[in-house]
């Protein structure tokens, strides 16, 4: 039985057009209505130029994360970032923003949400954490572009969020995006180190499957 269903970005491909996201309710409703339907934000419902994202791509097609955060009411540590935990029976899980600041560099950073999200698990409630994003922080790709290309944002998430998460003795993270499945051995620092967190790109229901794979 399913007791969960976690979309882990490009949520509907909507990008600026309503009817879509009308359309995408409707084919999840009958899975929606019954288990949690647990979501984070992805490139394709959140970046834009000039609306504050930390990427600046079109693929939004301008929502911005509007109709994205309205639709989703989830319990967000501030109700402008896409970064909040919650308990689905042994688990907890912590869902970010990949497209919103994540370093350390600012106070009002995602970064010491997530770390004070990652303090406040109960691990005799809730033994099992599990981390959520739609960017990967380990991944197979040849996208060296910058800012935004795989192996850039992957590298700069395992800078700033890689340390929170070893610390915090997180057990699994799940990654989207890249449209294909990957999975790592623990890995920390880019080496199997045994108690570090196992990565999964679980992004092999996406809109065509990525080959840009070495």
């Amino acid at each position: 039985d399913t007791d969960i269903v976690l979309h882990i970005g490009d949520i509907s491909y909507a990008r600026g057009y309503a009817g879509v996201w009308d359309e995408f309710f409707d084919l999840i409703q009958p899975i929606a209505t019954r288990v949690p339907y647990m979501v984070s934000i992805g490139n394709h419902e959140r970046d834009y130029p000039n609306s504050h994202s930390f990427y600046s791509g079109y693929d939004s097609g301008g929502e911005c994360g509007v109709p994205y955060m309205k639709r989703f009411p989830m319990p967000r540590a501030r109700s402008s970032v896409d970064c909040y935990g919650f308990d689905i029976g042994s688990a907890h899980i912590i869902v970010m923003s990949t497209e919103d600041d994540f370093t350390s560099g600012t106070v009002t950073s995602q970064y010491y949400y997530i770390q004070e999200l990652l303090l406040k698990v109960n691990r005799k409630k809730t033994p099992w954490l599990i981390f959520v994003g739609h960017r990967p922080m380990y991944v197979d790709s040849t996208n060296n572009d910058i800012p935004a290309g795989d192996q850039t944002v992957a590298k700069t998430l395992r800078e700033y969020v890689e340390p929170l998460l070893m610390k915090s003795k997180v057990d699994l993270a799940l990654w989207g995006h890249h449209h294909s499945y990957q999975r790592t051995c623990p890995v920390y620092k880019e080496k199997c180190t045994p108690g570090a967190p196992i990565h999964a790109v679980i992004g092999m229901a996406g809109q065509g499957l990525s080959k840009n794979i070495e």
